[in-house]
Formats: structure tokens, sequence, C-alpha cells
């Protein structure tokens, strides 16, 4: 362990991991899902890496194959994603008898989703698809912090949290896994604006009561270098300068030549 300080990164940071599975939320109400939540936020150790938020649907049209199939026609697409894949045993009708999985993004990035379908997983035969996003990093922080700020002002309002906690979860799922309908598109380029003309496909916009949240964008991640540039301009700029000085100063007091000792002592830094 190398001991991390609080609010700082490291390779190897001496914490301990706690992990809620969605198992408990599941058997949880709303009001104690947020008590629980604001409890893990008053205590005021933990610091949250990552948040799964999902949504399952009853259907039996617009299970998963459908939308594989749509996105595999170019008639859908999700903003910000230039990655989805299909995986699941198809068999020689092209259909996925075993279950299938769409996922969308890079499993790396801080904003990952999934699609599937949750009867196929479970092994019963209520047909239904679940609908999930995945948040880690600085995103699932922001994200987390959010959710607080909601679960309080609706404390002050008087509301329902446990109703303040699904229509959060709702409209997060929303904004991240922002689905268009691009089928106008078919068999052409995708316009370079075309995520501000195309609109989200009627089955997936009456699954939302609510508009989406306003998500904060991505922060541009820094280099290893960056970085290192900026530790050490913070830490090692005044021994530097002083260095600097005193190599200016010792070869002046030697050749007298003032010019040749500047260009010595900042060489001699360096």
């Amino acid at each position: 362990m190398d001991w991390t300080r609080p609010n700082e990164e490291g390779n190897n940071a001496g914490v301990f991991c706690l992990q809620i599975k969605g198992q408990w939320f599941e058997a949880a109400d709303g009001e104690t899902a947020a008590d629980f939540l604001q409890l893990m936020q008053a205590y005021g150790v933990y610091r949250c890496t990552r948040i799964d938020f999902q949504q399952t649907t009853k259907t039996s049209k617009y299970l998963t194959p459908w939308w594989i199939d749509q996105f595999e026609k170019g008639a859908l697409r999700v903003i910000g994603k230039k990655h989805w894949e299909p995986r699941g045993a198809r068999d020689h009708s092209g259909g996925y008898p075993e279950g299938a999985t769409l996922y969308h993004g890079s499993r790396n990035s801080e904003r990952y989703s999934r699609q599937y379908d949750k009867h196929l997983q479970a092994g019963d035969t209520l047909k239904r698809r679940r609908d999930e996003i995945e948040i880690k990093g600085q995103s699932a922080r922001d994200l987390w912090q959010q959710m607080h700020d909601e679960l309080l002002e609706c404390e002050k309002l008087g509301a329902s949290r446990g109703h303040t906690l699904h229509s959060f979860t709702k409209s997060s799922i929303r904004a991240l896994l922002p689905i268009r309908d691009t089928s106008r598109w078919l068999g052409q380029e995708l316009p370079k604006k075309w995520a501000q003309v195309a609109k989200e496909p009627s089955n997936w916009a009456t699954l939302f009561d609510d508009e989406p949240l306003q998500v904060k964008p991505r922060e541009r991640k820094l280099t290893s270098l960056l970085k290192s540039y900026r530790y050490a301009k913070s830490n090692f700029a005044a021994p530097v300068s002083l260095m600097t000085a005193y190599r200016y100063y010792e070869h002046l007091q030697a050749t007298g030549n003032e010019e040749e000792a500047s260009s010595r002592g900042l060489w001699m830094a360096c």
C-alpha cells in the first residue's frame, strides 16, 4: 500500500471497498434505500467510485434482439458512443434463444451501458428487458453528489424521497443512454449535427416521465507527463530557482563575466 492521502490519486491506495449489490436495492423500498444512501453520505468517509442504475421493462416485442437488429441496420444510434457490441449465441434463424446483451461504449470508459433480457437471465417466463448504465470515476462522484442534492431538496419540500430516487434513476438512464432514431438516414452518411436533429424513438421516450438530467461534460484526462510536470512545477520550482541563482553567483565570482555567468548558471540548473 502506498497510503495515498485523502483526495489524492495513487496506484495502490490503502482503502476498504464496500460494494452494495443490486439485490439489496431490489428488496428495499424507496424510503429505505434513500435512508441507506444518505447514511453513507453523512458518514463522510466513503467516496463513490461506481454507481449503476437500471430500469426493467415488461415487453414482448421490444426485447434485446429487436434493439440489436435496429442498431445493425443503422436505424438507431447512441449520442456520444461510437462503439456498440451485441453478444450472445445466435441460432440458425438469427435469434438468441439463450439471451443476448447489447453493450454501448468502451468497458474502460467512465460511462458504459448495456441492455439485456432479464427474464432469460432469471429463468422465468415474464418477458422483460433491462436497460442499465454503469458509471465510474469522476462521473460517478458527480452523479452521486447530484443525487444527494436532489434528495436534500425534496426533504425541504416535503416530497417523497423514494419517488425522488426513482425519478432520478430514470432521468440518469435517459441522459446517459441517449438513444436516437436515425432511420431517416438509412443508406446515407449521417450529417455532422445529426445528434441535434434526431429524436428519441417513441418506444424509448415513453418509458420516461421526466426530462433527462443535465449531465456534467466529461473532463479531458491529463496525461502522466502533464501530471508529472505540474507536480514538479509546484514542488521543485523554488529549489531550481535557488540553484540557478547560486550557480550564477558562483560563476560570477570566478570569472567576473556577468553575461557568461548568467548563461552558465541556467545551463547547470537545467
